[in-house]
């Protein structure tokens, strides 16, 4: 358990904008954690999502392992040289009131002459039509540059809910 854990910002969605843009990030903890809670406006999908972006750039991310499961048991597990680092969230097509959540952690992105691993885990309830189905992905990144990481940016092809909010917080004493 980290000795604390504190907030550092918080961005909440405006409708009308499908960015998040964590910019000055300090350089005092041992590890960023990033909670999201997200529903994108677009009424015809059935769930959006992001590309998460670090210092300015989406270059040099992979993807190095995913796993993901929905409710028919069915587990998709595998290697991956994708070149982005992605997040589903809910969409407006989905049941009113849903949000598509996920935790982001970024252990040592202060620290220089290293490339940067990082892992999400995140959770999409997609329920339409009458149909029930949640999404379970989980994500282990690699971010190939040695610079700390001073700014996170979540970018979406659409707009995000004035409810939707990501928090950063840093976490120290682990």
């Amino acid at each position: 358990m980290p000795s604390s854990m504190t907030l550092i910002q918080t961005i909440n969605g405006t409708g009308s904008s499908g960015v998040f843009d964590f910019t000055s990030i300090p350089n005092t903890y041992a590890e960023l954690m990033f909670l999201v809670s997200c529903r994108d406006t677009d009424v015809a999908a059935q769930g959006g999502g992001f590309l998460i972006g670090i210092n300015g750039s989406t270059a040099n991310m992979l993807t190095a392992y995913y796993f993901n499961n929905n409710n028919n048991g069915a587990m998709n597990a595998g290697g991956s040289t994708t070149t982005d680092f992605d997040m589903t969230v809910n969409a407006n097509g989905n049941a009113a009131g849903t949000y598509g959540s996920a935790i982001v952690r970024i252990p040592n992105y202060a620290t220089t002459g290293n490339a940067k691993c990082m892992w999400q885990d995140n959770m999409q309830s997609v329920y339409a039509s009458g149909t029930n189905t949640a999404y379970h992905f989980g994500k282990s990144h690699y971010w190939d540059q040695n610079a700390a990481i001073n700014r996170v940016t979540f970018t979406s092809a659409v707009n995000m809910d004035a409810q939707s909010r990501i928090s950063l917080y840093g976490i120290s004493g682990l």
